[in-house]
C-alpha cells in the first residue's frame, strides 16, 4: 500500500518545501489548498505521485465530503498522515485589526481543525496517525501587532496537546512545529526594492543567534521528522525551530 500523507498549503512557501521533502520520503501526496494551478505547480515538482484538492479549509462540511470521497476512491492507499500547514499572517495594531480576526481564525485554527476531524475517524480505525501543525513561535512569545495571529496560534499549539491526549489510545501522534522568522514571500520585506529588502534582511538576521533567519527546508526537515515511524514516542511536543529566535527579546 502507499503510504499516503494529506498536505495543506503545499503550493508555495514553507508548503512546496515541506511537498517536496515528504516527496524525498517516499510519501504520497495529497495537496490541499485553495489554488488549484499552484498545487498542481507544486505536484510538478517532486519525485513522487500526488493529488490536488481545491479546497477551502474553513468549509468544515465540504471538506469533509472531498476527503472522504478521496478515502473511498483510494482504497489502495494508506492515509498515515496529516501536515497542516496552510495558514495567514497579518500585522496590525490591535484596535485597528478588526478585518483580521476572522478570516486567520478560519484559516489559522479552524483549518487544522477540520482537516484533522476529517481524518480522524480514519486515524482510529487503522490504530495509525500521525498529524504534524504549523505553529508559530509567536505563539509562546508574541510581539506588538500580532494579536490575532499570536493567539490562534497559541490556541493551535493547546489544540495539538489535546489531540495527542484524546489519539494516544488509538496510535495517533499530533505534534507542533513552531517556525521563527522563515525567509519566504509572506514577509513584506519581500515586496521592497531590491536594495531595501537586502538591507532589511540583513538586520533580521542578525537577530537570530544562529544568525540566519530560517528556510523552508528547515521546517520540512522537522515535518518529516515528526512523520517519521522511527520516532514513534513523540507526541504533544511544540518544537522550536527558530535560529533560537525565541531565547532573544527582539522583536522582528
Amino acid at each position: 500500500m502507499k503510504e499516503t500523507v494529506f498536505l495543506t498549503g503545499a503550493g508555495s512557501g514553507i508548503g512546496k518545501a515541506i511537498a517536496k521533502r515528504l516527496s524525498a520520503d517516499g510519501y504520497y501526496l495529497v495537496l490541499v489548498g485553495r489554488r488549484l494551478n499552484k498545487l498542481q505547480e507544486t505536484a510538478t515538482e517532486i519525485n513522487t505521485p500526488a493529488d490536488c484538492l481545491e479546497l477551502d479549509l474553513s468549509q468544515g462540511s465540504e471538506l469533509l465530503n472531498a476527503v472522504n470521497s478521496w478515502l473511498q476512491n483510494h482504497g489502495e492507499n494508506k492515509v498515515i498522515g496529516l501536515v497542516n500547514n496552510a495558514g495567514q499572517f497579518i500585522r496590525s495594531p490591535f484596535g485597528e485589526d478588526q478585518n483580521d480576526w476572522d478570516p486567520l481564525f478560519h484559516v489559522n485554527l479552524m483549518g487544522p481543525v477540520n482537516m484533522s476531524r476529517a481524518l480522524w475517524s480514519h486515524f482510529q480505525k487503522n490504530r495509525d496517525g500521525r498529524i504534524v501543525n504549523i505553529s508559530s513561535n509567536l505563539g509562546q512569545t508574541p510581539v506588538a501587532g500580532t494579536s490575532a495571529y499570536s493567539s490562534l496560534k497559541a490556541a493551535l499549539d493547546n489544540f495539538t496537546k489535546c489531540l495527542a491526549l484524546e489519539g494516544g489510545a488509538f496510535n495517533i501522534r499530533v505534534n507542533s512545529v513552531a517556525p521563527g522568522l522563515v525567509d519566504t514571500p509572506i514577509h513584506d520585506f519581500h515586496q521592497k526594492d531590491d536594495t531595501g529588502s537586502l538591507q532589511l534582511k540583513e538586520a533580521l538576521h542578525g537577530m537570530h543567534p544562529l544568525s540566519r533567519m530560517g528556510q523552508a527546508e528547515d521546517i520540512a526537515g522537522a515535518v518529516s521528522y515528526f512523520l517519521n515511524p522511527s520516532n514513534s514516542w513523540t507526541t504533544g511536543a511544540i518544537l522550536n525551530v527558530d535560529g533560537g529566535l525565541s531565547l532573544t527579546s527582539k522583536d522582528p
